[in-house]
């Protein structure tokens, strides 16, 4: 099974996945990829617009990129964020 890189990509910055995760596929790695970006998003801290989830493969080439922007929380977690 190919490995998977998920890096958060800021304007300014980048957090890079040391380690990787072992994905069947490009499709799981895109679900595994929106499913970290919600959590992050439920969690708070993570409303830059610019901000973009880079899925990058073994040899560290950029398979896709999802912006935070594009990727919605379930109504019920939306629903519990409230602004401060």
């Amino acid at each position: 099974m190919p490995k998977y890189y998920f890096i958060l990509q800021w304007a300014d910055r980048r957090h890079d996945d040391a380690h990787g995760t072992t994905l069947p596929d490009d499709a799981a790695a895109r679900g595994y990829a929106e499913r970290i970006i919600r959590e992050l998003k439920e969690a708070g801290g993570y409303d830059d617009a610019g901000l973009t989830m880079v899925v990058a493969d073994a040899a560290r080439k950029t398979v896709f990129a999802i912006a935070f922007a594009d990727t919605a929380l379930p109504a019920a977690a939306a629903a519990a964020i409230k602004p401060v």
